[in-house]
């Protein structure tokens, strides 16, 4: 026989059979002997892609068994709440209630069609009838004995609290009940069995599904599950062994001939015991379901809709897309056509245009919707790009504070968890703000007291007199100013990474500044009038080859290096700098610390790109910044600050032979020249240098210890060219072979970056140490540790004259020395002995 003819009468014997066994009804003694020996053909799951959206009105309203909730009521109730003898989503027994319909006792059987007593909206399809299907479900355009559940979505309608193969007939079984009431119809499966007559583990569970107005599910739901105790989920015809295991229960809806078939909401497959939920695909465990209700609205389907917004910023247009998505459908991604060759995939683009003028962009959206995948919505619009914007924001801040009578005395503090800290390690400045405590830490930010005038009567009143009345202290204006009676005394501007203190402001805008040295845990220096970034004190002591030291760099180590600059009123993405523009050549990226006006708390972003900079219209001295991230919405303030790395290629020679206060100093043989990239100094502002010098020549008896000796100073702006240069020579007298180097300068250029060079002198070596420098108007004191135990050794003055301290072997303080111009003399000294007999 040849082998087509053979193939089709094969496929005419097979098609033969199933026409045959389809004819098979439940309930007839062939139907159980096919089923029983697994010859009834079940459908398949429907080849649609298996995608689980939560629609936008699917929620589940209990999830523990202590919640409170709403249960089903008693015939003639419209609602009754839990009660505390009344187990949460409990299902009350039908059987009491003589207004509930029994389905005789069977297997994959179907009520016939029942009239509904109101329209029911399954996803934009209206029916006035459904069956109630013996497997746990409802279906409304056929009856269904489908025993083995496929999972959603499928090719057909169905409604299942607990698709699986639910057999009424065994001993012990309960029944199936179901009411049809003018704006709900009620279903309960009651303690049914499985398949195959089993009735050892029982099942209870109920469906409601209403008009959308019944307040027994809630008005806005159309369908809830209820659920009692659950202990199996397959009968043995689909694989299960004892009720459990084998193909898993299906619970949740499906419309299968609504719009493309797109919506539907499972819950979960269920295929074990246990109480462990998985995810709606995979097999969870029954138990999960035990005494839990669940509650939907499958209304109307509303398909989604799309437009944009655009905003311009100074040199950059902010596309916002609007879209309308009641089903909460899966947007797979954005594409926009910016008009000028340029593509964006982002959510919403912040763009910056080449040149002003008329341009068509165009934006795609793609979703999946339900099991519906890739559709797409196209929205176009012309948008002009004009060549100048009033970008500068004119708003009235308005505090609402509520009055405190009777006051006596009142403060308060600020803090935030958001601040730029440098740490010795670059790397740790690459990490999460969480992780190098930038961020995730409270350090107190501001300080804060109350200035109004005090109540006085006459004749005085010492009961209510020296009184105030307070406005009250609201926190999300603090940093304007616009809290009525409120006066910021302190502000604290920096912080080490160790969360020490390194700078603060005073009312008058004062600044006072303190450096770390030892391992950033000691102070080396105390500034008054003076900022952090404009200020340094070295004793080469803690160098250690390859390290900075207060400020000043000296070594081959890498360290951070940042210029953090204060703006003004900045407005989303725009920023007013108090820098001007050339400060950002060359510049792509910004780190900046945020606050609102508006209740948000402060934020820092890091790595915020700079789409373009630009000269402030009023301000010669002040730029604006556009950002590509929005620092945060509407008016804000705060500071940027821009990163770079510092990579010192000249390694200092620190020498023990000699030194003015410690044990170490910097020597120089041949002219050494060291930046010094960390300093930050502004233009205009008068600076002083100071240092002690040496020859290590005991014979030097005149106020010279040797020609050309001293320190040069190099001024470079931002470019790296020289702006400026200084020389300092030694001068007045030696003081045990040492002499003090100091000079003033001032700083031509905006950040200055100096230069500093070390020479030798005719002598051919020079030992240089306790290095500083801060503004001329300001006033320093400096400390030296022992690098050994870490006790004070000296103490430097305003004028960097020592205080010499000296101990004995049990730690003791026995000597003090100071430093005068007349020599260093003893102030104390304190001599003890304890002799043993």
């Amino acid at each position: 026989m040849k082998p087509s003819i053979l193939s089709s009468i094969v496929l005419l014997l097979l098609l033969t059979w199933g026409n045959s066994q389809a004819q098979v009804k439940p309930g007839n003694p062939e139907y159980d002997s096919l089923k029983r020996a697994g010859k009834i053909i079940q459908p398949g799951p429907s080849a649609k892609p298996g995608n689980y959206p939560v629609l936008r009105d699917a929620r589940e309203l209990e999830k523990d068994r202590e919640s409170v909730s709403r249960v089903a009521p008693l015939s003639g109730q419209s609602s009754v709440t839990t009660s505390s003898t009344t187990a949460p989503c409990s299902v009350e027994n039908p059987a009491n209630d003589p207004s509930f319909q029994v389905l005789p006792a069977n297997d994959d059987g179907s009520s016939v069609a029942i009239p509904l007593q109101f329209t029911f909206n399954f996803f934009g399809t209206n029916y006035n009838q459904l069956y109630v299907n013996t497997n746990g479900n409802v279906t409304f355009d056929a009856p269904n004995g489908i025993y083995s559940s496929s999972g959603f979505p499928s090719s057909f309608d169905m409604i299942a609290p607990f698709w699986a193969d639910v057999d009424t007939r065994g001993l012990g079984s309960g029944r199936i009940f179901y009411k049809s009431e003018p704006t709900r119809f009620t279903v309960t499966w009651y303690q049914v069995g499985y398949y195959e007559l089993q009735a050892n583990k029982l099942n209870t569970f109920k469906l409601v599904i209403t008009n959308g107005a019944d307040p027994i599910i809630g008005a806005g739901n159309s369908v809830a599950f209820f659920y009692d105790d659950m202990q199996w989920t397959a009968g043995d015809a689909s694989g299960g062994a004892n009720g459990l295991g084998g193909i898993p229960a299906t619970v949740g809806v499906n419309n299968g001939q609504g719009v493309g078939a797109c919506f539907y909401y499972q819950i979960g497959r269920f295929g074990k015991a246990g109480t462990e939920y998985v995810d709606p695909i995979r097999t969870s465990g029954v138990d999960y379901l035990d005494n839990r209700c669940f509650f939907f609205d499958v209304s109307t389907i509303e398909n989604v809709t799309m437009d944009f917004d655009y905003n311009e910023y100074l040199c950059a247009v902010k596309f916002r897309p609007r879209i309308n998505n009641p089903q909460n459908c899966e947007i797979l991604f954005y594409e926009w056509n910016l008009g000028d060759g340029n593509l964006s995939y982002e959510v919403e683009p912040l763009h910056s245009y080449n040149a002003p003028g008329d341009y068509t962009v165009t934006l795609n959206i793609f979703y999946n919707c339900g099991a519906c995948a890739v559709n797409s919505l196209t929205a176009q619009k012309m948008v002009t790009v004009r060549s100048t914007e009033d970008i500068l924001v004119d708003s009235l801040v308005r505090v609402t504070t509520d009055n405190r009578p009777g006051i006596l005395s009142v403060s308060t503090a600020t803090f935030s968890d958001a601040w730029p800290l440098q740490h010795d390690v670059p790397a740790l400045n690459d990490v999460h703000g969480f992780l190098n405590g930038s961020q995730g830490v409270w350090r107190r930010e501001g300080e804060y007291v109350y200035d109004v005038p005090r109540t006085q009567s006459s004749p005085t009143d010492i009961s209510t007199d020296g009184t105030f009345n307070m406005n009250h202290f609201n926190w999300q204006y603090a940093d304007i100013g616009a809290i009525p009676g409120w006066i910021k005394t302190n502000t604290m501007t920096g912080y080490s990474p160790y969360s020490y203190e390194v700078e603060n402001q005073n009312v008058l805008g004062v600044h006072n500044a303190v450096l770390y040295d030892y391992g950033g845990h000691l102070v080396s220096a105390n500034g008054y009038n003076m900022k952090y970034r404009e200020m340094a004190f070295t004793s080469f002591e803690y160098l250690l080859n390859d390290r900075s030291s207060g400020n000043w760099v000296f070594g081959t180590q890498p360290l951070p290096q940042y210029y953090e600059y204060e703006t003004s009123l900045n407005f989303s993405h725009v920023v007013v700098v108090k820098a001007p523009a050339d400060r950002f050549n060359n510049i792509t990226s910004v780190d900046v610390t945020a606050w609102s006006f508006f209740g948000f708390r402060r934020r820092m972003i890091r790595d915020n790109g700079i789409l373009c900079v630009r000269d402030h219209p009023t301000r010669p001295d002040w730029s604006i910044l556009v950002l590509a991230r929005e620092p945060a919405p509407g008016i804000w303030v705060g500071k940027v600050r821009v990163n770079n790395e510092v990579n010192p290629t000249v390694l200092p020679d620190l020498d023990n032979t000699i030194a003015h206060s410690g044990s170490t100093s910097l020597k120089v043989t041949t002219e050494k020249s060291f930046e010094q990239p960390l300093l930050q100094l502004d233009s205009g502002k008068s600076y002083l240098l100071s240092a002690w010098v040496s020859v290590n020549d005991p014979h030097v008896i005149q106020p010279k210890l040797a020609d050309d000796l001293g320190i040069d100073i190099g001024v470079r702006d931002g470019q790296g060219l020289n702006a400026a240069s200084f020389s300092l020579a030694p001068s007045g007298v030696v003081i045990e072979g040492w002499q003090r180097v100091e000079g003033t300068f001032i700083c031509p250029v905006p950040n200055g970056q100096l230069v500093l060079t070390f020479k030798p002198g005719t002598k051919g070596t020079a030992w240089y140490d306790d290095l500083r420098l801060h503004p001329t108007n300001g006033n320093m004191r400096s400390y030296v540790y022992d690098l050994q135990d870490y006790r004070l050794q000296a103490t430097l003055d305003e004028e960097n004259f020592g205080s010499f301290f000296y101990y004995d072997e049990e730690g003791s303080l026995y000597l003090t020395k100071k430093e005068t111009v007349q020599g260093v003399k003893t102030l104390q000294e304190n001599v003890s002995y304890q002799v043993e007999r």
